[in-house]
């Protein structure tokens, strides 16, 4: 699937390097011959004044539309690669499983994947499938005795998801009612009235504003009561880029 907010977002996305590849060539290209041309056009304007004006701006014009024209194109093949969805367009996480020991700074079959991981633009995580298996029966204080036992702050899962998150870059934002919370997962970078659609198409249609709170306000203020009395309540309107972590109530006309 393709979205018109994906152009021009090559950081984004696996671009394959045959596409950057051609993209910077012609940009050379229309660099170079555009430089010949401005040199060529001051000999001109000895002789012709104006009409080693007009090549002059003819040679400028001709090197930024190559440059445009080449990163048209590139954009039309990359919609095309997306809209395939190749495996090997996908992102890549490398997981690897250490034994206990090794958990916390990783081991030297683990040292070797993350350079390679690096130098893909994929992310790289230490896990232990022990020590997992161990804290999922362990109750909250003593998983987190056991975790610092081995040198660890947190488990290998948490550490999954926020690398999972990172490599696809999705943020998370909450609503929170008397009787429930809830997180909504987002591409980031979306504005509010598209993130009010995740939750219902009607939110967005007819969004009016959104009331935002950090989650770190909210916890430390109890609740959305107390952020409102401390001041730590903002009113957003449709511009507005949700952040992780955001928790938000919509105001909407039905």
């Amino acid at each position: 699937m393709f979205y018109v907010g994906d152009l021009f977002q090559w950081d984004r996305f696996i671009t394959p390097s045959i596409i950057r590849t051609f993209y910077w060539l012609v940009v050379v290209v229309s660099v170079l011959f555009g430089l010949a041309g401005m040199i060529s056009s001051l000999g001109a304007m000895a002789v012709n004044p104006i009409a080693g004006l007009l090549m002059l701006i003819a040679s400028f014009v001709g090197m930024l539309a190559g440059i445009v024209f080449a990163r048209i194109v590139a954009e039309l093949v990359l919609i095309a690669f997306r809209m395939l969805g190749l495996l090997t367009s996908k992102p890549v996480l490398y997981v690897c499983n250490v034994d206990e020991e090794h958990a916390a700074e990783g081991n030297v079959f683990s040292r070797a994947v993350e350079p390679r991981a690096q130098a893909e633009g994929a992310g790289c995580v230490l896990i232990s499938a022990k020590i997992e298996a161990e804290i999922a029966v362990l109750s909250s204080a003593e998983r987190g005795e056991y975790l610092a036992a081995h040198g660890l702050h947190e488990a290998g899962l948490d550490r999954l998801i926020r690398a999972g998150y990172a490599l696809l870059d999705l943020v998370t934002f909450f609503t929170a009612g008397p009787k429930e919370a809830h997180a909504w997962t987002l591409t980031r970078g979306t504005r509010a009235p598209q993130a009010a659609g995740v939750i219902h198409t009607d939110f967005e249609r007819g969004f009016i504003r959104a009331e935002v709170v950090s989650w770190n306000d909210y916890v430390a203020l109890g609740g959305e009561a107390g952020a409102r009395d401390a001041g730590k309540l903002r009113l957003e309107g449709k511009d507005y880029v949700v952040a992780d972590g955001d928790v938000i109530h919509f105001r909407f006309a039905t």
